[in-house]
Formats: C-alpha cells, sequence, structure tokens
C-alpha cells in the first residue's frame, strides 16, 4: 500500500499513481508498505511555474507619440503581442509602434519549461485640449482678464506686461497695442497642448471744438 502527503492538491492520497495539481511548488512524501509489513519512505518535488510578468496594463501616452511597453518576465523564452483583433504587433519583449486610436493589446508569454501566460491591456491616448478663451477688445490703457482651461500647469508668453505673473490659468495683461497670447497647459500625464487668444486694443482719440 502507499500513502502519500501533504493532501494538499491531491486528487488521492492513497494508490501508487496520483494526480497532484497544486497550487504552489509541494514536496509530496509516500509511505510504502509491503507484504512483509516493512515500511520505506521517499519523497518527490513537485515545481509549479508560475510565470509572473512585470507589465503597466493601463498606460496613457501624449497625441502623436509613439507607443513604448515593455514586458518583464523571468525565464521567458518567447513574447507574441497581438492587437485585439490578434493581428501580430512584435514578438519581442517590447512593443513599440504609431499609436492612432485606443488600442487594446494582448501578450503571450512561454517559458523555458513550456509554460504559457497571457495578459491583456489598454494603451489609451490623452484626449487634452487648450482653450484660452475668445477674441477680447480692451480699452487702451484698462487691464483685461484672461483665463485659460484644459490643464492642470499654465504658462502664458508673452510674459512682459502680465499682471500677477505667467503661471496660472489666469492672466491679466494690460497691452498698448493688439497682441496675441500663448498659452501652453500640462496635464495630469505631462502632455501638453498650447492655444492662443487675440486681445485688441481700442484707440479712443477725444477730439474738441471751440467756438469764437
Amino acid at each position: 500500500s502507499y500513502n502519500w502527503y501533504p493532501k494538499l492538491g491531491l486528487a488521492s492520497d492513497t494508490g501508487s499513481v496520483i494526480r497532484a495539481a497544486p497550487s504552489i511548488s509541494t514536496t509530496y512524501f509516500v509511505s510504502g508498505t509491503d507484504s512483509k509489513g516493512c515500511k520505506a519512505i521517499d519523497s518527490a518535488l513537485v515545481t509549479v511555474d508560475n510565470i509572473h510578468i512585470g507589465l503597466n496594463t493601463d498606460t496613457t501616452i501624449c497625441p502623436g507619440s509613439m507607443a513604448y511597453i515593455r514586458a518583464m518576465a523571468a525565464n521567458a523564452s518567447s513574447y507574441y503581442w497581438t492587437n485585439n483583433a490578434y493581428q501580430p504587433l512584435s514578438d519581442s519583449a517590447a512593443l513599440y509602434f504609431k499609436l492612432v486610436s485606443d488600442t487594446m493589446y494582448h501578450l503571450l508569454v512561454t517559458d523555458k519549461s513550456g509554460c504559457t501566460k497571457t495578459v491583456s491591456g489598454m494603451i489609451h491616448i490623452d484626449h487634452i485640449k487648450a482653450s484660452a478663451g475668445k477674441t477680447v477688445s480692451v480699452c487702451f490703457g484698462n487691464q483685461v482678464h484672461l483665463q485659460a482651461s484644459g490643464g492642470l500647469q499654465y504658462q502664458w508668453t508673452p510674459e512682459r506686461g502680465l499682471y500677477g505673473g505667467s503661471g496660472g490659468a489666469d492672466a491679466y495683461p494690460e497691452p498698448a497695442q493688439n497682441q496675441e497670447y500663448i498659452v501652453t497647459i500640462t496635464d495630469s500625464n505631462g502632455c501638453s497642448a498650447t492655444d492662443s487668444v487675440l486681445v485688441i486694443v481700442s484707440h479712443i482719440q477725444q477730439t474738441g471744438e471751440s467756438y469764437a
């Protein structure tokens, strides 16, 4: 007779042939007893090959940038990347391509033991959009309030004549003549975008008449 232990992962713990499916690498011991009542013990190590893939499965890139994703897997023998239609994208550890829209991908990793694991992920395009507002008119010598939106950080140019600085969403210029102001915004993903607004300066001249 044969008795196996530990029982974890065993379909049966008795018999000369058993089926083991442990979730982690496990050493199994078997105690055998012959017809004369003599006993002996031996052991067998079942190594579970868990493929650990280091990969950021949810990535956002800036518009116009190349998508670059790199997978890290110990003892990997091959990588196979496909898109959501399972068309091949790459057979190396890195995926590098021009992104034109949000794209789902699948990565199949095979290790040196022949075990495989598949992970899926998404690459998003950052939909950043800057707004500097509409064209505005102001009388000569007066200040005008400009307000941008769409980002977390703002930088206005030209900086000359801006009251309160150029590094906020709000800018307060006092231009002497018509002037275009450009704002560059940066969002939480580090992506940037620009927009501009025209300030039209009105020069009103006073005239007087004298009567005899």
